[in-house]
């Protein structure tokens, strides 16, 4: 179970994966800090079978919480708290302990689209079919200030730049994480939420025993963003490959 202790968490530019993003207490491991802020503060990772990187979603929002002072579900990326308590009592008091996630608007959302990698659930959609691709490949510009989006024929050094000028401070250079490695942490997790009685495959992401209108709506807004993502990506495969980003 978690190790004894509480504290305000660190204030430099890294950030432990196995501590609460919401009190500070260091657990053992990462499915175990996993499972006691979903039981303590009610947070949960959505459509947690398709990360490719939990151990930098789980950077990125620590460092989002401890050095932006930043809640994780108001989506009003420049507001800041005047320190680390009161951002963390605000989100516990305001029940937002949780991702804004799957109602398709806001800043907040597509802070995370780099985490996942959605591309083996692409569906039909409507009259159009989204063609299964690999995504483009994504890093810091060289000045650390915008992300860059390498299309399919960029040449090195050019690209699509987003991302926000005032949250760069937080991402961080780091290497890829082995798919492996990452694919038995997520199996992990996977195991760890449904021993708690949640539902994550196809990604409900819900209590098994909510109400059914609930779930459908939960549903529809998973399905609402990886849509948005498929798409997304498959218009930047198809542009002209003169077309100046």
């Amino acid at each position: 179970m978690d190790e004894a202790g509480c504290n305000e968490g660190p204030l430099s530019g890294h950030w432990d994966p196995n501590g609460c993003l919401f009190c500070g207490r260091s657990s053992s491991n990462l499915e175990v800090c996993i499972e006691h802020m979903h039981r303590e503060h009610g947070f949960f990772i959505p459509d947690v079978e398709y990360l490719k990187d939990t151990v930098g979603m789980l950077t990125y929002l620590g460092l989002k919480i401890t050095k932006g002072h930043m809640c994780l579900y108001c989506d009003e990326l420049r507001k800041q708290f005047q320190s680390l308590n009161a951002v963390r009592t605000h989100m516990i008091i305001k029940s937002h302990c949780k991702l804004r996630y799957g109602d398709g608007e806001g800043i907040a959302e597509e802070e995370l689209e780099v985490y996942y990698d959605f591309s083996s659930s692409y569906k039909t959609l409507e009259s159009s079919e989204i063609i299964s691709v690999d995504f483009p490949a994504i890093s810091l510009s060289s000045g650390g200030h915008e992300l860059v989006i390498k299309g399919f024929g960029d040449e090195e050094g050019t690209g699509k730049r987003i991302g926000s000028r005032d949250m760069a401070r937080y991402f961080r250079q780091r290497p890829a994480p082995s798919d492996q490695r990452n694919s038995v942490m997520v199996k992990a997790l996977v195991a760890r939420y449904s021993s708690m009685g949640l539902a994550t495959l196809g990604q409900k992401w819900r209590l098994r025993n909510e109400p059914e209108e609930q779930q459908r709506k939960a549903s529809r807004r998973a399905e609402y963003i990886r849509s948005k993502i498929a798409l997304k990506h498959n218009v930047i495969r198809n542009l002209p490959r003169n077309c100046e980003f």
